[in-house]
């Protein structure tokens, strides 16, 4: 092979790794996960699990489950989901959040970025930094988590209710 067709080759390789790597470049932080549930754009989903907790998919979400005998969590890929646990701690985890409930109904949404968390019933902990009780809500974005709102939680529960013709819809994110 003549030095030239060497330095070519050499120089085409180069461009190939450099063209992979920049079309790879967004991907490069993301989490991937494969989910474990997931539902279409109009498909609403029911699962209960081992421990006797419930999850309720909204349409368009995906959820990956890692149980154990010590833990269980529960990470939220995309979209919403209503978490009815027992009384066996449960930990649900989004880019923003580790959320821990027990013998509570709490619907968590990951939305692009930024997860919201609308407590329904019982009280849950977020991240080891606040307790969120029954009818509030709070925000929680890469830069921090915004004041906590009260919520309209019968509303909000009779959305997630078997035979409601449409679960909640995202609100738009407020502006800062």
């Amino acid at each position: 092979m003549s030095r030239y067709n060497r330095t070519t080759t050499a120089l085409g390789m180069a461009a190939l790794i450099a063209a992979s790597a920049l079309l790879g470049l967004p991907y490069w932080r993301q989490e991937f996960a494969i989910a474990d549930l997931s539902t279409g754009p109009d498909q609403w989903h029911r699962e209960r699990l081992g421990d006797g907790s419930q999850l309720t998919l909204h349409p368009g979400s995906s959820v990956a489950l890692q149980f154990d005998d010590d833990h269980r969590l529960i990470h939220l890929l995309s979209g919403q989901v209503l978490v009815e646990a027992g009384t066996t701690p449960l930990q649900v985890s989004t880019p923003q959040a580790v959320v821990e409930t027990r013998d509570a109904r709490v619907v968590i949404e990951r939305l692009e970025t930024s997860t919201r968390i609308s407590q329904l019933a019982g009280r849950s902990r977020i991240a080891d930094q606040l307790t969120l009780d029954a009818g509030q809500e709070v925000r929680l974005t890469e830069h921090g988590m915004d004041p906590v709102r009260p919520l309209d939680a019968s509303a909000l529960d009779h959305a997630w209710s078997p035979g409601a013709e449409k679960g909640r819809m995202s609100a738009p994110e407020p502006k800062r």
